[in-house]
């Protein structure tokens, strides 16, 4: 093996698996691209589009899994709340008593803070949202790359 080709097979065993900076349509004798296809015998691991993880007691021996994409849901978001301020009014509010109590008044039923049979108090509660963002489009999760074909020795 050199720099530039390869001669006989050296020291990678029988299916074992490396990388080719070469074009696919050229892989070395001795070697099978690895795409899932039969060759000499041995069956190719399907690397194509696909990214290797070592294999131990979370992903065993040919274990295959993933997704190019991801689309988000609620229960990917971490905890968070967003606070609103609620806008209010009220006219004649000073009370010379410590007993208060919401009611509604008037022809327009208004709830308001009252004291005793005094209906001039009225408090306007007005709610709001923050309204809604976002579209639930799937993106992509990959990191940066450089693709390289995996092959591996089979004879």
């Amino acid at each position: 093996m050199t720099a530039t080709s390869f001669s006989g097979h050296g020291t990678i065993p029988i299916g074992g698996i490396i990388m080719w900076s070469g074009s696919t349509a050229n892989v070395p004798a001795g070697w099978a691209l690895c795409n899932g296809q039969r060759s000499n015998g041995h069956l190719t691991p399907n690397l194509q589009n696909r990214f290797v993880v070592g294999a131990g007691s979370t992903y065993t021996p040919h274990y295959t899994g993933g997704s190019s994409t991801r689309t988000l849901s609620t229960s990917n978001l971490p905890s968070h709340q967003h606070s609103v301020s609620d806008a209010y009014f009220a006219e004649n509010t000073t009370f010379s008593t410590r007993h208060h109590a919401i009611t509604t008044m008037g022809p327009a039923n208004y709830p308001g803070a009252r004291r005793g049979h005094d209906n001039d108090n009225k408090l306007a509660i007005r709610s709001t949202d923050t309204g809604q963002t976002g579209s639930g489009h799937s993106f992509s999760i990959l990191p940066p790359y450089y693709a390289l074909a995996y092959i591996m020795r089979v004879q």
